[in-house]
């Protein structure tokens, strides 16, 4: 995440590293008012995996068929799929998406205990 650091810091510095990493996490907490498991998905994979955990279900439901219908969209006109083909491999990268916050939560959770 090189993103994250000033021209004058070393990426390759650990205390620089933990500092950055300790104020992303933090800034995730307060995003999150403090929710834990939104907060390490939006550490491991972004704002957009944070905000499908924070979403009410219903909410979630429709994100997730927003984001297959667009993803389909972009593989049938970018990528000249097949619509059958598309939908399919959209529906699998929205299936991918859901088993890494998954499996952030579970070895976070392993971890807590």
């Amino acid at each position: 995440m090189p993103e994250y650091f000033s021209e004058d810091e070393d990426t390759n510095d650990l205390e620089t590293n933990i500092d950055k990493g300790v104020e992303l996490l933090g800034g995730q907490l307060i995003v999150t008012r403090g929710n834990i498991e939104a907060a390490l998905a939006g550490y491991n994979a972004g704002p957009a995996a944070r905000n499908w955990l924070m979403a009410p279900k219903a909410e979630y439901e429709e994100r997730k068929l927003r984001f297959i219908e667009i993803f389909a969209q972009y593989l049938i006109e970018n990528r000249e799929y097949e619509i059958d083909r598309a939908y399919e491999e959209a529906n699998y990268k929205a299936w991918g998406v859901e088993k890494f916050i998954n499996d952030v939560l579970y070895w976070y959770n392993q971890f807590r205990n």
